[in-house]
């Protein structure tokens, strides 16, 4: 980071009269952001394009003084946005606390992921194996054929009727509390008594 704000001082007279430089800077932090998340969610694309377009243009007229804190300000941006999209894991602690949690209960739940989010299938499934792999549990799932999609982030366990909770959402909601996973209750009115889903959708940014 500091040979590059160290360029940008020494090289700042020659960009401002060559404008085009600005945007090859731009356009490799850019590529360089889409290198750090490693996605292909259009969604943190669209974030990491609106983010960079506000960066160059604050740099128009910048000091060099003014740049090198501003790509400062952008490289610490992009690592954080790197962060929030990093591939969800259930880690082997996780899986034993799920186990744990839910060794004495039964029930079944059906995991399914949003469409068009590859990294939200791999999630659910990594939920499934924790769950099936408990004595007297059942989990099954796949990609949504319709719902929602861009727009919902985060994780939803959902039931008919909040005010009724059947005893598997319960353990359920117990599992996922003990194992640090964060999730969202789901009023679902398409589900039949006592069904339990978990869906699985973009991790929130």
């Amino acid at each position: 980071m500091f040979d590059l704000i160290k360029t940008v001082r020494e090289e700042w007279p020659a960009a401002q009269s060559a404008r085009w430089a600005i945007g090859v800077s731009i356009a490799i932090g850019l590529i360089a952001g889409y290198t750090w998340a490693k996605v292909s969610d259009t969604d943190t694309i669209a974030a990491l394009r609106e983010r960079v377009a506000l960066y160059q243009d604050r740099l128009q007229g910048a000091s060099p003084d003014d740049a090198a804190k501003r790509i400062s300000d952008l490289q610490r941006e992009l690592e954080s946005l790197k962060r929030s999209t990093a591939q969800r894991q259930v880690t082997l602690q996780q899986r034993e606390i799920i186990s744990a949690t839910l060794k004495n209960s039964s029930g079944y739940v059906s995991i399914l992921s949003v469409p068009g989010c590859d990294e939200c299938e791999e999630y659910a499934e990594e939920l499934r194996s924790s769950v099936r792999i408990v004595a007297g549990w059942s989990a099954d799932g796949s990609p949504a054929l319709i719902g929602p999609g861009a727009e919902l982030r985060g994780i939803r366990l959902g039931v008919r009727d909040l005010s009724s909770k059947p005893p598997a959402s319960m353990e359920l909601e117990k599992a996922l509390k003990n194992a640090g996973i964060d999730f969202e209750w789901w009023d679902d009115g398409n589900l039949l008594p006592g069904q339990v889903r978990l869906l699985v959708a973009r991790r929130r940014i």
